[in-house]
């Protein structure tokens, strides 16, 4: 039999390989040491914040398509991330974190090569990195907001995108749906479903709810908008919820 151990999926030459033979007891390989300089590139660099000091609260995250690596910030504001690839040279683009301020930089595009690579300086500053989720039904305020609560986003790229908010530790969901046709900031999208934590109730929109997009980023960025609308409980008590919606969240695709 052969084992290969590959740099990442879709790749066609192996990092290391080797042949063994089976029987009926267990055998272990121990430690398996991939030879130096094989396919890793090694980023180096550092991250400022608003007022140019080191951020050593914070991130920097790379984006490969829709794939998001997140490697943490020392305390000099420095970082030094190590990624295989299958071949060189890769564009990758960078986003500096500033979690203790709410703020991150904008897109960074690098090119990197096999072995060392030097980024300069990254400032996280000019793009809010809020997310919260904040709804009021029937007078009464509701609201997620991280890093307390996580979020989720999901766009089919067919019809529809949905977000979900959850409190940590676990004890309420809710999720919301709207239509995804040449969303943009600016535009009116329909509103497919509100399912708050809550309402142990079925709620029916009465009337079609528009929810309007203050704020639409690529992928990495932001989505922010807001809805009104009332609904209706199931029979036979009917109960009338009047909704109104703010939100803003991170785009994961």
């Amino acid at each position: 039999l052969l084992l290969e151990a590959f740099p990442g999926f879709g790749c066609t030459t192996a990092l290391y390989s080797q042949t063994f033979t089976i029987t009926i007891a267990d055998k272990s390989f121990g430690v398996i040491t991939i030879p130096a300089g094989s396919n890793i590139a090694t980023l180096n660099g550092s991250v400022t914040d608003c007022a140019n000091t080191p951020v050593t609260n914070g991130y920097i995250m790379m984006k490969e398509g829709d794939i998001f690596t997140r490697f943490p910030l020392n305390n000099a504001g420095t970082y030094s991330a190590s990624k295989f690839y299958c071949d060189f040279p890769q564009t990758v683009t960078l986003i500096g974190e500033d979690i203790s301020n709410s703020q991150q930089s904008t897109f960074i595009s690098k090119v990197i090569n096999a072995g060392a690579n030097t980024v300069p300086n990254i400032q996280a500053c000019g793009v809010s990195t809020q997310q919260f989720v904040s709804y009021i039904i029937n007078g009464i305020t509701y609201s997620y907001t991280a890093p307390a609560d996580t979020f989720s986003y999901f766009n089919n790229f067919l019809s529809s995108v949905s977000i979900t908010a959850t409190t940590i530790p676990a004890s309420g969901q809710t999720s919301f749906g709207m239509s995804n046709g040449a969303i943009a900031t600016g535009n009116n999208q329909d509103l497919l479903f509100f399912y708050p934590a809550q309402i142990f109730d079925s709620m029916s929109m009465i009337t079609p709810v528009p929810v309007y997009i203050s704020e639409y980023g690529p992928v990495g960025q932001f989505v922010a908008g807001s809805f009104t609308g009332t609904f209706t409980g199931k029979p036979p008590a009917n109960t009338q919820y009047n909704v109104t919606c703010n939100f803003r969240i991170r785009r994961r695709n």
